[in-house]
């Protein structure tokens, strides 16, 4: 896929409408009146908007007709309203493109925002009902390039605020049903459907890039292709070039705009990492960039114009959020995760933990959880998100460390390996550097054990991705940490992690929850570092010859973090470890000159910390993380 000072402004509404509006919102913002029953039209839906907009600048949430029951997201995240963006946007751009229902009280907004000063575009749902907003469904898509596109746009093309007649307008059913036949064919492109769906002037813009139908050679998304951009949208399709596609999944239209026979849709699109290359219809072998070569999910927002009952003008706008996530409103229940084993019952003790850890990372490579002793009530998440076995990490895991190299080359190249183990509580921490299919990373492996069998299994995955052709995930605007995994600094476990230091669990948790304590009042008083400690973050080396432990969290390295919630612990006493995963949010409020500019943007970090604590004190610190949208849920 490719992605390539403030202006107040009310839209147009006639002094009537004007008056209407002010009327609904004066009794909006008091709860404890009668209901509004009069209908918002496109005009007053708009007008919604706007004073959405002006309120989110304004940091004031008690400036918009909120609901006393409002649901607020943001990048498919739940949040309280006033915090993410409604802390961090500043200013309007000039680009506003709207999508009104009146029909279902629903209103869509496309537009350009500044955030810090820094250029980006938001995509904006709203639901009214009776004069309030009820449901608030925001993404921030932080892309400079597309904001530059869009402001030299200016105004979305006319042809999109054409009103169509009425006895030429599609039912909102049949316009529905246009579109999803747009998402089924992207899902497994194949090249062999039936594309009459489209226009023979469709036209289609990513991040108000267009990319289709243009004259110049020029590379699509990740891929080196020059052709694909050069086609029509439905001869794009005849190709097979986006069979790495291998889900268009929780298809959602909210927004139904039947006068101007326009839809804003949500979907999320699946990539499993599992397509390697395809053959096109065209006899040219499409090689799947390394990008792709991943699980990867992409919640879109996509709008579209349909004329003479085709898909005449689309609309997309990204961003990528952890696989597998599903949005909070009208998502599909996820299933079963998976179905129940015969395997037999495994022992809790350190032996039997070790061995039992082994099999679960040898069962994802050969992606076969039939060989491991799962319980009727099993769990797996991935990245805080849960899936099913045979998905995601299960399809792409290549090699691991510790796994013979005559088996897998890229073994030989991954030396981290180590085990928290902790039988009091039957769990086990397993770290293991990995590879998939080139992209190398470490994964964070928890088991939990009921009753001789799997009850919870939790993988988190950090992977080496800001690096490599055409940018990484750079491009579909994923803040960057202070220090992102680089795999050519990881190497092997620090030997001292392994050493036996016995402790006793309180001891373990307190000094573990002294630290994180620590981090988010931005003070090392009351945690226990030995003089010597040492700390790295994704690889890197981050204490030693400038700041101590200590002297790092006197000095307002962290000041950035909000919150360290959902810890979950894995206690090691026989070492003295502690395995920990846990989710940091970062409000982007602290502009510190202490650390990246990217932080200065809502965000939160899952992560996986290891901790070797001797008699007492922090010794060493080995922490991996990886960004995602602020407010991740843990799935736990």
């Amino acid at each position: 896929m490719n992605t390539g000072h403030c202006i107040s402004r009310l839209v147009g509404i006639t002094a009537l409408t004007a008056l209407t509006f002010a009327t609904q919102i004066a009794v909006a913002t008091d709860v404890g009146t009668r209901p509004v029953t009069a209908t918002c039209d496109r005009s007053c839906l708009e007008g919604v908007i706007d004073r959405y907009m002006s309120a989110l600048v304004a940091h004031d949430p008690a400036r918009i007709p909120a609901g006393p029951n409002i649901r607020f997201t943001e990048n498919d995240q739940p949040l309280k309203l006033g915090q993410g963006t409604w802390r961090t946007v500043d200013a309007l751009g000039t680009y506003k493109h709207y999508f009104a229902d009146p029909a279902s009280g629903q209103v869509g907004f496309i537009g350009t925002v500044r955030e810090h000063g820094v250029p980006a575009f938001m995509d904006l749902r709203l639901r009214v009902e009776q004069g309030r907003i009820t449901e608030a469904e925001s993404f921030i898509i932080r892309d400079p390039e597309a904001y530059r596109r869009y402001e030299t746009m200016g105004k979305p093309e006319a042809t999109w605020l054409e009103a169509v007649p009425s006895d030429q307008r599609l039912s909102r059913t049949t316009l529905i049903e246009t579109v999803n036949k747009y998402f089924q064919s992207m899902s497994h492109n194949d090249g062999r459907g039936d594309y009459s769906f489209f226009h023979p002037e469709c036209n289609r813009i990513e991040h108000g890039l267009q990319t289709t139908n243009i004259r110049q050679k020029e590379a699509y998304g990740h891929s080196h292709d020059l052709d694909f951009a050069s086609m029509s949208c439905a001869d794009q399709f005849r190709t097979g070039f986006l069979g790495f596609v291998t889900d268009m999944r929780d298809r959602r239209f909210p927004v139904i705009d039947e006068e101007r026979q326009a839809i804003y849709a949500s979907v999320c699109v699946d990539q499993n990492g599992t397509v390697r290359s395809i053959l096109q219809s065209t006899g040219k072998l499409f090689v799947i960039p390394d990008y792709f070569h991943v699980p990867r999910t992409l919640q879109v927002q996509e709008a579209f114009k349909i004329r003479d009952g085709k898909l005449y003008r689309i609309e997309m706008t990204l961003i990528e959020v952890p696989y597998g996530q599903r949005p909070p409103f009208d998502a599909v229940a996820q299933g079963p995760s998976s179905p129940v084993t015969a395997a037999a019952a495994v022992s809790t003790d350190r032996a039997g933990l070790v061995l039992l850890a082994d099999q679960a990372v040898q069962a994802l490579l050969s992606n076969d959880g039939s060989r491991l002793p799962l319980a009727d009530n099993f769990r797996y998440t991935e990245n805080g998100q849960p899936l099913r076995i045979g998905d995601g990490l299960w399809g792409t895991l290549s090699a691991y460390a510790g796994e013979d190299p005559r088996l897998a080359p890229a073994a030989a190249d991954l030396k981290y390996r180590l085990d928290v183990v902790d039988p009091d509580t039957g769990q086990i921490t397993a770290y293991r550097a990995t590879d998939e299919n080139g992209t190398q990373g470490v994964l964070a492996l928890r088991l939990r054990v009921t009753g001789g069998k799997i009850a919870e299994m939790e993988a988190v995955v950090i992977r080496h991705e800001y690096a490599g052709p055409r940018g990484g995930t750079v491009t579909l605007m994923q803040p960057m940490l202070l220090q992102m995994f680089d795999p050519e600094h990881l190497g092997s476990a620090d030997p001292d992690f392994a050493k036996e230091s016995p402790g006793r669990r309180p001891t373990l948790i307190a000094a573990a929850n002294a630290y994180f304590d620590g981090q988010e009042a931005g003070r090392s008083k009351g945690i226990a570092f030995d003089a010597g400690c040492v700390r790295r973050d994704n690889g890197h080396l981050s204490t030693g010859s400038t700041l101590s432990c200590a002297e790092q969290i006197d000095s307002g390295l962290f000041r950035y973090i909000e919150k360290v919630r959902d810890r979950r612990f894995v206690i090691d006493t026989e070492r003295g470890l502690v395995a920990a995963i846990n989710i940091m949010d970062v409000p982007g409020t602290v502009l510190s000159d202490v650390g990246s500019a990217n932080l200065r943007v809502p965000q939160s970090m899952l992560s996986v910390h290891l901790l070797k604590i001797r008699n007492g004190k922090i010794v060493r610190l080995e922490t991996f993380s990886r960004g995602a949208p602020y407010g991740l849920l843990s799935g736990w």
